[in-house]
């Protein structure tokens, strides 16, 4: 049997159980706020050209060749550990300049380059093929990230292949 006593007892402990509940008006949760500055990629030539020199035609036909190391080099800086991405294509030479200038008949060759990277080593020594499109971790080098680039390359000359000075522009891009 429930008495009046008893009823104010359950009372107060349903009110105070109850008030438990609903005592908590705020609630907060951290969380990290994070940035990762990157410094920007540069590129610059630290040596050597893409120039093939004189060539004389022959019956036969043949490749003109140029190593990496015997090429053109370039430095990349930029973020430390950071994957680059190396693109370029193969160049479209023409002799339309000298043939305005000399006479004779248009004509193109083409130019496909061979890059290597000897990663963080400013001398060609342990370099890797970089195919187009490919990426290339930048070394750290005293919290600078670094990657060296070497490009060399053949051009194929047809027997056939009018005369006159064959010129075309090499890009190669990097990107984060």
């Amino acid at each position: 049997m429930i008495t009046k006593g008893k009823i104010f007892i359950i009372l107060v402990f349903l009110i105070g159980f109850s008030s438990s509940i609903f005592a908590q008006s705020s609630a907060s949760l951290d969380e990290p706020v994070l940035i990762q500055i990157l410094k920007g990629l540069s590129m610059s030539k630290v040596g050597g050209d893409l120039d093939f020199g004189e060539y004389v035609l022959t019956s036969s036909n043949a490749t003109a060749t140029k190593t990496p190391d015997a090429g053109v080099n370039f430095e990349v800086t930029g973020f430390p550990g950071r994957a680059v991405t190396v693109t370029y294509a193969n160049v479209l030479l023409s002799n339309s300049a000298w043939v305005s200038a000399n006479g004779g008949t248009n004509d193109n060759l083409t130019f496909v380059p061979n890059v290597e990277s000897t990663l963080g080593n400013s001398t060609y020594s342990g370099a890797s093929s970089v195919v187009s499109g490919g990426t290339v971790n930048l070394t750290n080098d005293g919290g600078i990230g670094k990657l060296y680039l070497w490009v060399g390359g053949a051009i194929d000359i047809d027997a056939s292949t009018e005369q006159g000075d064959y010129t075309g522009t090499f890009t190669l891009t990097v990107a984060y």
